[in-house]
């Protein structure tokens, strides 16, 4: 799951039960200066870098 980097404590009480209800193998990672609508400058590049990392290492198993 990639969550706003600057809204973690915000976040986490909502992203902790969620986690917990997905059945396949899960990780929380911040994506860096980001907020809840990854509007920053760079932040949506940087979600969707993290994405493609994900996806890449599902892939490979």
């Amino acid at each position: 799951m990639i969550v706003g980097g600057r809204e973690l404590n915000v976040l986490s009480p909502l992203n902790e039960p969620a986690a917990a209800r997905m059945t396949a193998g899960t990780a929380t990672v911040p994506a860096p200066g980001a907020g809840h609508q990854a509007a920053e400058p760079g932040a949506l590049e940087e979600v969707a870098r993290l994405s493609g990392d994900s996806f890449a290492r599902r892939m490979k198993g």
